[in-house]
């Protein structure tokens, strides 16, 4: 007994050490994406290693531990602390097998044009996420805000690098809808081979976004079971556009970027993060290939949009852009973006710029449906 509660203790105060030291330089957070005229004309150019360094690429981290979820931890840590629980934000155990079936995680396109090392991180990532999200892991801190325990990276790899994985995670995991948003992504600190996703917005608590995860998972499976009445691949696709536009409204704030705001039972008004995020979820659940690409709208603001693939073939999908429910239009509900070539939906409308850096991810459309 005596022995494992020295270990516990160690391990505590061990976790204590790494966070605080990570903490000692500010987070560097996600920027804005930046489409210039060269770098729109790289489109349809994968990216090499050497072309994904930045000015930040001489900040490599050399760590060779990794972080491994230590159980006792927490409990030591809820014995010490009465309202350790109001920490944790586990969702209920039948909204955790949904969330499970729209991950990305080991299965999609995005992951399977990783590199292995590039897995290893991402593996490790949505390790932690899972640890929050289904068994009630405690959260960690990152700048004052509760975040994810430490991420240790065995290799050097640079900070763009780095930023390069989380995002290529966040755009392939809906379910992961509680993280911090900021910007076109989310928000992230990355130092001396640690890295850590900050959890929850100032205003939010664990306790309100656990039942926002168990909210969102209800409304997904009342809409998942009119897609399924639907039979064929077009049927079910066009299926959820229409949902997806009787639910939501367009929002220019890009922190309305995930299921958060347009599948829970308040805030129904979302960015195109989100759209996407909740077409790429609901078609996964409704056993349809899909996944999200980001890019720009031929100016400078942002997008992302779906590719899906309907009868044996990849189309790109932007319920964003085919929603005119705001607008009081009818039909509220357009398909100009539905199930169309890269072609159509690049150069005809001159908008979805694809990210240079995910030209490599997009299964190429030739045709409209």
């Amino acid at each position: 007994m005596k022995r494992k509660t020295v270990k516990i203790m160690a391990a505590v105060l061990a976790s204590a050490i790494i966070v605080t030291t990570f903490m000692e330089d500010a987070p560097i957070y996600a920027g804005e994406l930046e489409l210039t005229e060269e770098t729109i004309e790289t489109d349809g150019i994968p990216l090499t290693d050497e072309s994904l360094e930045s000015d930040m690429g001489q900040q490599e981290v050399f760590v060779e531990n990794t972080w491994d979820t230590d159980v006792a931890e927490d409990e030591a840590a809820t014995s010490e602390n009465g309202n350790a629980s109001s920490k944790r934000l586990a969702i209920k155990s039948s909204s955790a097998k949904l969330f499970k079936k729209m991950a990305g995680s080991g299965k999609s396109i995005l992951y399977s044009k990783l590199t292995s090392e590039q897995k290893g991180i991402y593996k490790k990532i949505d390790k932690e996420i899972s640890r929050i999200l289904y068994k009630g892991g405690k959260l960690g801190e990152c700048g004052g805000a509760p975040s994810t325990k430490p991420i240790m990276i065995k290799k050097h790899y640079s900070v763009e690098k780095l930023r390069f994985i989380v995002d290529v995670y966040m755009l392939d995991n809906p379910q992961a809808f509680f993280l911090k948003p900021v910007d076109n992504g989310f928000s992230y600190g990355i130092n001396d081979g640690i890295l850590q996703l900050q959890v929850l917005k100032d205003t939010d608590s664990p306790a309100k976004i656990k039942k926002k995860g168990d909210e969102i998972a209800k409304n997904l499976n009342a809409d998942l079971k009119k897609i399924k009445r639907k039979k064929g691949d077009y049927n079910k696709a066009k299926k959820i556009q229409e949902l997806l536009c009787a639910r939501v409204s367009k929002n220019n704030d890009m922190e309305r970027n995930s299921l958060l705001y347009t599948y829970s039972n308040s805030n129904n008004e979302a960015h195109y993060y989100a759209y996407a995020a909740s077409f790429e979820a609901l078609a996964r659940l409704a056993g349809l290939n899909a996944y999200s690409l980001p890019g720009a709208d031929g100016g400078s603001r942002k997008a992302v949009w779906n590719k899906i693939k309907a009868g044996g073939k990849w189309y790109n999908v932007d319920t964003y852009w085919d929603d005119f429910t705001q607008m009081q239009t009818s039909p509220a509900c357009r398909y100009d973006y539905f199930l169309k070539s890269d072609n159509t939906i690049k150069d005809v409308f001159r908008c979805h710029i694809l990210d240079p850096k995910f030209s490599k991810f997009n299964k190429k459309s030739k045709k409209d449906y």
